[in-house]
């Protein structure tokens, strides 16, 4: 069974795991979780992060309507690239990803930049834009490496990350 928890319940019920420092950077950017109860009631995996999905920005600003798109694209990626960060670190073959975990730092961070420059309508958003799809195809090859479910899924949201930045550049 797959369910859609708030953030009030997570607050409420996942303050007392291990995962604290995760959880907590994961609420204060108002993600919404998605998990899968096992036959136990207990969560599956080492976080319920499997199946997440960034809450999509609201768009105040009508002139960025243009951005909604890629800058959803670009939290999404972010989001994917910490967690999956965060499982590799805790995989046996830590060493043999050392280049994947970097790739995936430099791409959370990009995503974040190339977000901001498109909410604040920089004239600058574009040449981040093209960055980042750099970045995110990169990621995306180093994650594709690994055959984890959470790299797997990485993998496909920076290809769709760099796919919608790619369309902000033409």
């Amino acid at each position: 069974m797959t369910a859609n928890l708030s953030l009030e319940y997570l607050e409420n019920n996942f303050k007392q795991t291990g995962d604290n420092i995760l959880l907590s950077v994961l609420l204060r950017r108002n993600i919404l979780f998605q998990y899968s109860n096992n036959s136990s009631g207990k969560l599956n995996g080492v976080f319920p992060i499997l199946i997440i999905r960034r809450i999509k920005m609201a768009i105040v600003n009508v002139a960025l309507k243009k951005f909604e798109n890629c800058i959803n694209a670009c939290n999404s990626c972010e989001q994917a690239c910490i967690q999956c960060m965060t499982l590799c670190l805790n995989e046996p073959d830590v060493k043999a990803r050392k280049n994947c975990i970097t790739s995936l730092n430099e791409c959370a961070n990009i995503c974040k930049e190339a977000s901001s420059f498109m909410s604040m309508d920089s004239k600058h958003a574009a040449d981040v834009c093209n960055l980042c799809s750099t970045i995110c195809d990169e990621c995306a090859q180093e994650c594709n490496m690994f055959n984890d479910p959470h790299c797997k899924q990485c993998a496909t949201e920076c290809q769709t990350c760099a796919t919608e930045c790619k369309s902000m550049m033409g």
